[in-house]
């Protein structure tokens, strides 16, 4: 008895024990699942939304860009591209192989180098994989259920329509650094582009509009589940720019086998119809990021096609700049019909400046000069009007000052003013740098869309100003500031360089009496020498250019300004560019012009 009480006393504390035990255990396990249930329930949730929860910006559909009759010059296209999640990126380089494999090509950020785009892709949810899929792309990733970390996203893909016709008007968009997103208020995001050239970069506020937003719900390998919340971005603005697309395809055909500029302006209000450098660029090749190759094609070319010459380019204007020389003859009161005997030499102290022709024109007045391009008249009176008048007179025609016009990285050219002279060439001048000066050579540079302004405000009086955008503004009324009756001798002087026998221009003249042309050639120095552009290298050889203006019966006046690169004498190589162009564009009959050179005027010093 005694032995089974023992037992069963051993037993009873034995159970005890082992239920206090298990009391302790579920004890500890109803404290931790209520911990887990109540008080870090909301820790938790968050948690786990957090993993299956993503916000997804939404880059803005960026306006349109129309020309003045409302052709679209820039548009948005549908784009697909396949991005890796943020989740992934230590497995970026294997997700990448086996996507190599599927595809069959070697995917964009495998040719730029995956560590790479990740560094620069900082804290990015999404990583750009591959842009531009095709359907067989989609389809070949879709069918593969086992891939993971990346995603198909539907974005719009800016397009420029007339590509390098037109590129450096358009510019185009890619990616921010991060320092322009913060100037841009934007996200440092890769699908948010911005304007890095011509109108994309100067109206990207305009254009940008502002993003949207998706809040989705993702499983555990990234993938989509489903849209729980979506606000759309909105667009930017439809932007009409003052180009007519029929007239820039005109200037680029004429153009294309030349380097240089060419800028065709309403002269009654300054909207600029259409501007082309060559070479140019394709700007869609730029959008989200250009490849180096043809990165390093562009930086190689010495034609330096990212540049518009349009705007950005200083060019000695030849004797174009007569014109800006005669209107200071007569501000300072030299008599226009007072001649002067044109030998075909003028000396100065112990120097002889020649003329463009060398027998001479004989005894000229300023009409005459202006018309036959006579350099002996214009060193004569201009070194008797002096640098300042001269350079007072340019000044007022807008030189060695921006346009303003709404495009980026314009240059405001170069003109002696006393404070250049004295910090440049500690004031050291002479009368040979007036003389030169006077005829558009030595220190005088200008940009091409100076000089179509200038003839529109010689054309018309008025302070005329550039723009690139349709209707932008009323045009201005204000008078230029020189009297309408030395504007009228200039204009007849311009008017008779073609509608004259005498004149540089005649061959070129327009027969049709409903168009009438006026302007003046110009050929600038490259480098000093004596020798015939033809056998010079192409480097060494002049510049050609002409500017002008064309009245038509109806009212309507346009200026040009071509441009052309080492091509020798302004009337051989500008000129036939200018009214090739405009004879076509307004339709208007050509005439015979005889295959003649013809020396322009380009001075020599011996």
């Amino acid at each position: 008895m005694r032995s089974q009480r023992e037992k069963n006393k051993i037993f009873t504390r034995r159970a005890f024990l082992l239920g206090m035990g298990k009391l302790t255990l579920f004890s500890a396990l109803a404290f931790r699942f209520g911990y887990l249930q109540i008080i870090s329930n909301s820790k938790y949730r968050a948690m786990a939304e957090n993993n299956s929860i993503k916000i997804v910006i939404i880059p803005p559909l960026r306006g349109l860009l129309l020309d003045r009759n409302g052709v679209i010059i820039a548009d948005n296209q549908f784009n697909y591209s396949l991005v890796l999640l943020s989740p992934f990126k230590q497995e970026a380089e294997k997700i990448v192989q086996d996507l190599n494999k599927i595809l069959g090509y070697e995917t964009g950020i495998s040719r730029i180098g995956v560590k790479k785009v990740l560094r620069a892709a900082g804290k990015n949810n999404q990583i750009m994989i591959q842009d531009n899929l095709s359907w067989l792309d989609i389809a070949k990733i879709e069918v593969r259920t086992d891939l993971y970390g990346v995603e198909i996203i539907k974005s719009h893909k800016r397009r420029y329509i007339l590509s390098e016709m037109i590129s450096h008007v358009t510019g185009y968009i890619s990616k921010p650094s991060i320092e322009e997103a913060e100037r841009s208020s934007i996200p440092h995001y890769q699908e948010f582009l911005i304007g890095k050239n011509g109108v994309e970069r100067s109206l990207n506020n305009l254009l940008l509009g502002s993003p949207g937003a998706r809040k989705i719900e993702v499983n555990a390998g990234g993938k989509f589940m489903r849209e729980l919340i979506y606000n759309p971005p909105s667009r930017g603005i439809t932007t009409k720019l003052s180009i007519d697309t029929n007239l820039q395809k005109i200037v680029a055909k004429n153009l294309a086998a030349l380097h240089g500029s060419v800028v065709v302006m309403n002269a009654n209000n300054g909207e600029i119809l259409a501007m082309h450098s060559t070479p140019a660029y394709d700007p869609n090749k730029f959008v989200g990021g250009v490849q180096l190759n043809y990165w390093n094609q562009l930086k190689l070319n010495e034609g330096k096609p990212l540049i518009n010459k349009s705007i950005s380019n200083y060019y000695p204007p030849g004797s174009i700049f007569k014109i800006v020389t005669a209107l200071a003859i007569l501000d300072v009161g030299i008599d226009p019909a007072r001649k002067i005997l044109c030998t075909g030499e003028h000396q100065v102290g112990n120097r002889v400046f020649r003329c463009n022709r060398k027998e001479g024109h004989g005894w000229v007045d300023l009409h005459n000069a202006i018309a036959k391009s006579c350099n002996i008249y214009f060193y004569t009176f201009g070194l008797a009007a002096g640098i300042d008048t001269i350079v007072e007179t340019a000044t007022k025609l807008g030189f060695n000052q921006k346009t303003n016009v709404e495009l980026p990285f314009e240059n405001p050219g170069l003109l002696p003013t006393n404070n250049w002279i004295a910090k440049k060439l500690k004031n050291r001048w002479g009368a040979g740098d007036t003389i030169n000066a006077t005829i558009g050579q030595g220190y005088i540079l200008i940009t091409p869309i100076q000089l179509a302004a200038a003839l529109a405000k010689i054309a018309t009086g008025l302070k005329v100003i550039p723009t690139i955008l349709s209707s932008s503004k009323s045009f201005s009324t204000e008078l230029l500031g020189l009297p309408e009756e030395h504007l009228q001798l200039v204009r007849a002087g311009l008017h008779d360089v073609f509608n004259n026998p005498g004149g540089t221009g005649y061959r070129r003249r327009f027969t049709d009496k409903k168009y009438a042309l006026a302007g003046k050639t110009g050929t600038a120095q490259v480098v000093a020498q004596a020798k015939r552009n033809q056998v010079l290298q192409y480097k060494m050889r002049d510049h050609g250019l002409f500017a002008g203006y064309i009245s038509t019966s109806d009212k309507k006046l346009y200026a040009i300004s071509v441009v052309a690169e080492h091509s020798g004498w302004g009337s051989a190589s500008a000129l036939p560019i200018a009214t090739n162009i405009m004879r076509e564009y307004l339709s208007i009959a050509a005439t015979q012009v005889e295959e003649e050179d013809i020396d322009d005027d380009l001075t020599q010093d011996d």
